[in-house]
């Protein structure tokens, strides 16, 4: 034990405990959230459906990584998911996940008692997909206990991200200080792209 001045504390106090809560990303890309949508329109209000979700988890399990989706067959209803095949010897290595819908592409999606007791316990990571997306997983946290993490979902898109960023380099914003010819950029009213198309002139 040390004095601190203020009273004795054992070295363990002295030493900083590593948390328990810690935040987690799922990241799907662009081809699987396009996918959920599509399935989301085909079975709204008709039935239930579920899908295992492939990627992978990181490293140090903050950030789970969704690169595919992939539909068993299965028996469903606008109330449950049963009779759910078993994925192939393939994907068992990638499946990180499931994602499935209560029936309706609206509502705030929250998963049920059965959702987080069986298949939440099944994999790390489960999705509830409603007008938007529910997400937690079942992840070992940096104190050394495994909990279950609400997580933050990101849709990625490489491409958009590429075509944004070579955008903000090609525009360049000019700043006027003043406008010479009534504020439009050194033009006159007259001199803008279909000005004679309109009857009344706002201006």
């Amino acid at each position: 034990m040390q004095n601190t001045g203020e009273g004795w504390m054992t070295q363990s106090e002295g030493k900083e405990k590593p948390t328990c809560e810690y935040d987690v990303e799922v990241v799907l890309n662009a081809t699987v959230h396009q996918k959920i949508m599509l399935l989301q329109e085909a079975f709204n209000g008709v039935s239930e459906w579920l899908g295992y979700l492939l990627g992978e988890v990181g490293v140090e399990g903050g950030r789970i990584t969704v690169d595919d989706i992939v539909i068993p067959k299965q028996k469903a209803t606008l109330g449950s998911v049963d009779g759910i095949e078993p994925p192939e010897p393939a994907q068992i290595v990638r499946i990180v996940g499931t994602v499935h819908s209560h029936g309706h592409k609206t509502g705030k999606p929250s998963p049920s008692g059965t959702d987080t007791s069986y298949i939440g316990a099944n994999h790390p990571l489960m999705m509830v997909v409603g007008e938007n997306y529910h997400a937690t997983a079942r992840l070992k946290a940096p104190c050394g206990l495994w909990k279950v993490h609400d997580c933050t979902v990101i849709i990625r898109c490489p491409e958009l991200a590429e075509f944004i960023a070579d955008a903000r380099e090609k525009v360049e914003i000019a700043h006027y200080v003043g406008y010479p010819y009534g504020g439009y950029g050194g033009l006159q009213q007259s001199q803008l792209p279909g000005w004679a198309d309109y009857e009344g002139y706002p201006w």
